[in-house]
């Protein structure tokens, strides 16, 4: 199985994917994937490590 973090509005998700599904998915929620990976704590390890940035305003 693949296990991916999408944004959802203002929600994260982690979904399960049948790796046959793996295409399907890619095309309805490319733009909503943040990490990828090959269980849920291996998406969230990755997640844990994105950097944090934080701004102040608009520049």
């Amino acid at each position: 199985m693949l296990y991916f973090l999408i944004k959802k509005g203002n929600e994260l998700h982690i979904m399960r994917i049948h790796p046959k599904d793996e295409v399907l998915f890619r095309l309805f929620y490319d733009q909503q994937i943040l990490v990828e990976g090959n269980s849920a704590l291996d998406v969230l390890a990755k997640f844990h490590d994105l950097p944090l940035i934080i701004e102040d305003g608009f520049s």
